[in-house]
């Protein structure tokens, strides 16, 4: 059960990742030991023949290789213990398992590797590689492999995606993709996707937040996402979302014990606490304890304690004492404000920012559903056979 569901959980992370990509420890680390000279290459696009943009005249015109490139998309992986992992070599188990994919007609194959270092695309372009020799040697079948990549240049071109380009001049081409890359209209598209994707599971009459002059604490892991909560105020704010005299106030718990961080909800009306869980472990460590301590407070104070689940959704197994479960699936952070900014934004995660805006916006109500069962815990915190909410489960506001 464990191993399924934790593994279940990939397709969401890397339906945020497209928007947000990155990951935080994985992107201090390479920031610190990549150097000029490291700089991840960038992957060669296919060429579309200037006469026509046809998916026809386009898939036959590409190597094996090239098709294969179509299907991969960087990927997370756990393993059993709920640990990320990457993928170095491919073994037998993993060509058995890319064949049954291959003939069951999946388009889109995930390669666990990162992409914030150089040995990151080496070991893609190895993983790519073997992939079309096992194709050309008929282990995979091409004709899956065309039909698969039929799919995904059709998708393309419908989006218009294989359009030729007006001018053959690189520079130019580079310049129009930086004017649009990155910039507030395609953050706006950003944040409405992630809207749709944020998944209410309980609400015990605890949101939205719409009463005035309330106090709300919000308590983050890392100090990084305080930026992410004050954009999501701002925003509220500018919107004229934010109810009247309501007061919201941000602090980081992190490396701070329960003793430190109960004073900081002292006189709240609302506690939001945003939990990180990457694996099994994190249902039982000292910050989930301390949450407990934390609802415990909040409720002998007579206010209301709000879980915004930010990364694997297991943990609303965790907080069941709660009032409310909002899962915001992807943990990534702003290095800045973006408010303002309409070219050359950094990329950011609008996860965290769009889920506190939806707690307090009712014209913003939650629609999504789970795309995983979560499986009820035992006493000692552990996974269960039993399912707590199922998959296709979902609440919104009434």
């Amino acid at each position: 059960m464990v191993k399924k569901t934790l593994s279940a959980i990939i397709a969401v992370l890397l339906a945020a990742a497209v928007l947000a990509s990155c990951a935080k420890a994985e992107k201090a680390s390479s920031a610190q030991k990549q150097t000029k000279s490291e700089t991840s290459p960038i992957p060669q696009a296919v060429t579309v023949p200037q006469e026509t943009n046809s998916v026809e005249q386009v898939l036959a015109s590409m190597t094996t290789e090239e098709k294969i490139e179509q299907m991969i998309m960087p990927s997370i992986r756990y393993n059993d213990n709920g640990d990320r992992e990457y993928v170095t070599k491919i073994t037998d188990d993993i060509r058995r398992s890319l064949k049954k994919h291959s003939y069951a007609g999946v388009d889109i194959l995930l390669m666990p590797v990162t992409t914030y270092t150089t040995e990151g695309f080496r070991q893609m372009d190895k993983y790519i590689r073997e992939l079309a020799n096992l194709t050309d040697k008929g282990e995979i079948p091409i004709k899956a492999v065309d039909a698969a990549v039929t799919r995904i240049l059709t998708l393309k071109d419908n989006n218009g995606l294989l359009d030729t380009y007006e001018s053959s001049d690189i520079e130019e081409r580079v310049e129009k993709a930086v004017s649009f890359v990155g910039s507030g209209t395609n953050h706006d598209k950003e944040w409405e996707l992630t809207e749709r994707g944020i998944t209410l599971v309980k609400n015990e009459s605890a949101l939205p937040l719409t009463n005035s002059d309330e106090k709300t604490v919000v308590l983050v892991p890392y100090d990084e996402e305080i930026t992410s909560i004050n954009y999501a105020v701002n925003k509220l704010t500018a919107d004229g979302k934010l109810p009247s005299g309501a007061a919201v106030e941000v602090y980081s718990y992190n490396n701070k014990t329960a003793k430190k961080v109960l004073p900081l909800i002292k006189g709240a009306d609302n506690v939001i606490f945003v939990s990180e869980i990457y694996s099994a472990d994190g249902l039982k460590n000292d910050v989930s304890y301390m949450a407990d301590a934390l609802t415990e407070r909040a409720h002998a104070n007579g206010a209301r304690f709000i879980v915004m689940s930010a990364s694997l959704p297991y943990d609303a197994a965790r907080f069941q004492s709660s009032d409310a479960i909002m899962l915001a699936y992807m943990p990534c952070s702003m290095s800045s404000d973006p408010t303002g900014k309409e070219t050359e934004i950094e990329q950011y995660g609008p996860n965290i920012s769009a889920a506190l805006y939806m707690m307090f916006s009712e014209d913003d109500a939650p629609s999504a559903k789970l795309p995983v069962d979560i499986p009820e815990l035992d006493s000692t915190y552990s996974f269960t056979d039993s399912i707590l909410y199922e998959r296709g489960f979902g609440l919104t506001y009434e």
